[in-house]
């Protein structure tokens, strides 16, 4: 409404200037049976075909709007008299005027309609981007009923933001922005269940707890990984010479959660404490006293004294010690 206004105002002082020199000169406006407008704003140029001695003053005349232009894909009328109050508000001689053609003139507005299956396929294609994945990989289960709008015409891009810092995985919300030529057209929520499948390593049998993995103990399976906890592998390399970090039954996804890097140091096994000063190296017999890997901190007790000395593990039954 705001906007019929001033573009009302606009016209009325464009035909104020010119009012002068166009007086006195005949116009023929020929009102059309149906019409269809874009805008906010319906014109007299939408509804009419405008003729005048003076194309100047046909211009002007044109661009007075007379309606606020109906819903997007939606219908109104818009009458000869709704065009004569129009033009009552112009510095203009209206007995010059003559006002023809239909009475009323059927008016719709155009748009485009934004489906479920557009907002959806939005969706999808954000997941896809972010994870990494293809296609194949991901299923996408959207949540409740995703209704549909009505937009202006125009080229539509999407914007989506997921509503929490959540991973892609399993259920969650994402906020769709429609925009039409660069413009926010809507905004709304559409929930999905996002399902990921991967070929990853799967035990062929039964693991004990801290038992080392062999090439032979795991193969690769396509399975639903939308729920599993921890990092799961992709490649039966990234486990063989690892270990079961507890006991798995054969035909599980492994994840790091179940396999880490092999004992380098067992409890109550002589190791060599290596110790370090400088340039200088003193070495020792000790007795680890907890499983440890390459990287970790272990306390081992020297076998005569018996004092207790935390350490780092550098490699298999070697610890290491700075002084």
């Amino acid at each position: 409404m705001k906007q019929l206004k001033f573009r009302a105002i606009a016209a009325v002082l464009a035909v104020a200037v010119a009012g002068a020199a166009f007086a006195g000169t005949s116009v023929t406006i020929t009102l059309r049976d149906i019409a269809e407008v874009e805008g906010d704003t319906v014109l007299v140029a939408d509804v009419a075909e405008v003729r005048a001695e003076m194309a100047e003053v046909a211009k002007l005349i044109a661009a007075l709007p007379v309606a606020s232009a109906p819903a997007i894909n939606a219908s109104m009328k818009v009458t000869a008299n709704d065009v004569r109050a129009g033009l009552a508000k112009l510095p203009l001689d209206m007995s010059c005027i003559t006002i023809g053609g239909a009475q009323r003139v059927m008016v719709s507005r155009a748009g485009q309609t934004i489906s479920p299956d557009d907002l959806k396929a939005a969706v999808r294609a954000h997941v896809l981007e972010h994870t990494g994945l293809s296609a194949d990989d991901v299923v996408c289960e959207f949540v409740g009923t995703v209704r549909s709008f009505a937009v202006t015409c125009g080229e539509v891009t999407y914007s989506v933001v997921p509503v929490a810092n959540k991973p892609y995985s399993g259920y969650q919300a994402f906020t769709v922005c429609v925009r039409v030529d660069g413009v926010e057209a809507v905004s709304t929520r559409v929930p999905v269940k996002i399902r990921v499948f991967r070929c990853v390593a799967v035990s062929r049998r039964r693991l004990a707890r801290d038992e080392a993995i062999d090439a032979e103990h795991v193969t690769l399976e396509r399975r639903e990984v939308t729920a599993s906890v921890g990092n799961y592998f992709t490649r039966a390399s990234d486990v063989a010479g690892k270990r079961a970090t507890r006991s798995v039954s054969a035909g599980v996804v492994l994840t790091d959660v179940m396999v880490g890097e092999p004992l380098a140091v067992r409890r109550n096994d002589y190791v060599t404490l290596v110790g370090r000063r400088g340039a200088v190296r003193v070495r020792t017999k000790c007795i680890a006293l907890k499983d440890a890997c390459v990287g970790e901190s272990v306390d081992v007790m020297n076998k005569d004294s018996k004092k207790v000395i935390r350490a780092r593990v550098v490699g298999p039954n070697l610890v290491e010690l700075n002084l």
